[in-house]
């Protein structure tokens, strides 16, 4: 009863380290993945912030050579 007690917790440990090691890469490449996505989004921000300002900018100056005509 003992031999397979010790035995199952043996493979029970076994598995779990394999698990371990399987997952954990997978999980260290999806937080690098989700840094990279946030890194990207906020420069994606930072762009589309310099664009909506160029078009304000743009917008004055259309308004000015109208004032001009």
């Amino acid at each position: 009863m003992a031999d397979w007690l010790s035995i199952t917790w043996i493979i029970v440990g076994i598995v779990v380290i394999c698990v371990l090691l399987f997952f954990i890469p997978i999980l260290v490449e999806v937080r690098k993945t989700l840094k990279a996505y946030r890194v990207i989004s906020e420069r994606i921000e930072l762009v589309t912030d310099v664009k909506g300002w160029l078009n304000f900018a743009n917008f004055f100056k259309k308004e000015k050579k109208r004032d001009k005509i």
